[in-house]
């Protein structure tokens, strides 16, 4: 009885799923890491007074037009204070920044109508706020005009 010996055939599956895996890890990088972060915690007063809420934003001095900063914000509190995160952790990068406060645009529960900001417009864009902080050295309380 005469054997027939053919090649084997390859399965075209099997190609396949080492062609996508090499296309997956070829497409994967990762991010560079973040630089160590300092706690940038304060309070935002008008006049004294703690603001209820908004949102409160470093804008780096400087930025080098190759790299890609994590923002930098935190919310503030019913007391006026505020913790600032960068990617999801506490803290912020070292340097001088730019402060920036954006009020709250929810109305209160039973309120007319949209709320006005309790403080100058000029805190809510870099070019116009007057607000700097210097990271790590601070401080962090944030006092806000009219």
């Amino acid at each position: 009885m005469a054997s027939s010996l053919q090649p084997r055939r390859r399965v075209p599956g099997t190609a396949l799923l080492i062609f996508t895996g090499l296309l997956v890890l070829g497409g994967c990088h990762s991010e560079p890491p973040l630089p160590p972060l300092f706690p940038v915690k304060g309070t935002v007063t008008v006049d004294g007074k703690a603001v209820t809420a908004g949102q409160v934003s470093l804008v780096p001095g400087t930025i080098d037009p190759n790299s890609n900063p994590a923002p930098s914000s935190g919310q503030i509190d019913a007391n006026g204070n505020y913790e600032i995160f960068t990617d999801g952790k506490s803290g912020a990068p070292q340097g001088k920044f730019k402060v920036t406060v954006t009020p709250s645009m929810m109305p209160a529960p039973g309120a007319k109508g949209m709320p006005t900001s309790p403080f100058n417009d000029k805190y809510r864009e870099a070019n116009k706020s007057p607000l700097e902080v210097d990271v790590p050295a601070g401080p962090f309380d944030l006092k806000l005009t009219k």
